[in-house]
């Protein structure tokens, strides 16, 4: 079990409050990282892919595993019933029951399936706005959605629900509450322009694989030192 382990790290503030409690200076927390520099190919010019192009904008994109105990999915079909000229492109795996989604048909709901990693950044080119819908569950509280600094990184507005692992995050997205502020969240995002980008690309790019594989290093090198010295 994790109380065996020497160093434990964790991805959200829930988990590192709920370890830590028990073990303190065991357990480290860092939020999940982007692959910075796949995802920034998204603010360069490019062709979008056929599927999304044939899309009206505006595009308000989701990028992720599409089940119910992470999305709101009440929440995506009121705002696409009272907006039918907002368009929400899902991608991802849809693994809904047939009941949730024959009630998430409608002409500006758009679930195009999976589509590989190196054609990501290609979509994300065409959002205008990037969304995490989730709901807020026993799951949702501990997860750090790994979309969050890809969607930075791409320079992409974000709303979403406002999930503990993000609160350090605030000023970087438009956290939500409910229907209704998600729906004017999504108004102001669709206003902004490209400095408004600026403080998530850099965010972005200092959590990358790279820094932190770096920092979990160091720290196992350090418990490695400190189990070292006491031993026998």
């Amino acid at each position: 079990m994790w109380q065996a382990a020497d160093v434990v790290f964790v991805t959200s503030l829930n988990l590192r409050k709920k370890l830590g409690a028990i073990a303190p200076k065991k357990v480290h927390y860092f939020p999940n990282v982007a692959d910075y520099d796949h995802f920034a190919q998204a603010r360069l010019p490019g062709d979008l892919p056929a599927d999304l192009a044939a899309i009206p904008q505006p595009r308000i994109g989701f990028i992720g595993a599409i089940k119910t105990h992470k999305l709101d999915f009440d929440l995506i079909q009121t705002i696409a019933q009272r907006h039918p000229t907002w368009h929400w492109v899902m991608i991802g795996e849809v693994e809904l029951p047939t009941k949730t989604l024959e009630q998430l048909i409608a002409p500006n709901l758009h679930f195009l399936g999976y589509r590989p990693y190196d054609r990501l950044p290609d979509y994300l080119r065409g959002f205008a706005v990037t969304v995490l819908p989730c709901l807020l569950n026993d799951y949702t509280r501990s997860m750090f959605p790994m979309k969050f600094f890809e969607y930075l990184a791409a320079g992409k507005p974000l709303v979403g629900t406002r999930l503990p692992a993000l609160a350090d995050y605030e000023s970087l997205y438009w956290p939500t509450e409910s229907v209704d502020s998600f729906e004017q969240a999504l108004s102001a995002a669709f206003a902004v322009d490209a400095t408004h980008a600026q403080p998530g690309i850099t965010a972005a790019q200092s959590h990358t694989w790279q820094s932190r594989c770096q920092q979990m290093i160091e720290l196992m090198q350090l418990a490695w030192k400190r189990k070292r010295s006491a031993a026998p």
